[in-house]
């Protein structure tokens, strides 16, 4: 009898590429840290510890964060640095705002219902 092997196959770091450029890599690994907590609210974001982190070089990592002010999940403070935007959830029209593209809810569509409560 033979078994099927059903796992997803794993792309090669030259598939990757070929689908996302480096530094989209890059801003995505930056914004899920920033999303589970990696990086706190206020957290002074360094080139540099990013980049040896993530395993680039310092270049996609600038591109990256010039993307992230873009999206409003970091603030750039001239002469200062970059830093992660604090998002109140007490206010959730104010974080969806602040939130990365990748968890916003499509414009044309409204956040889900909350339950009915009793």
């Amino acid at each position: 009898m033979t078994t099927l092997n059903l796992r997803k196959p794993t792309a090669s770091p030259l598939e990757i590429l070929q689908n996302q450029s480096l530094t989209m890599l890059v801003q995505n690994e930056i914004e899920r840290m920033i999303v589970s907590g990696e990086l706190g609210a206020g957290a002074k974001l360094s080139e540099n510890s990013i980049a040896m982190r993530v395993g680039v070089s310092r270049g996609p990592v600038r591109e990256a964060l010039r993307g992230l002010e873009q999206t409003g999940l970091v603030r750039v403070e001239k002469n200062r640095g970059v830093f992660v935007r604090s998002c109140r959830l007490t206010r959730p029209m104010k974080f969806m705002n602040c939130a990365p593209p990748s968890i916003r809810w499509p414009a044309a569509s409204s956040p889900p219902a909350s339950p009915p409560s009793n």
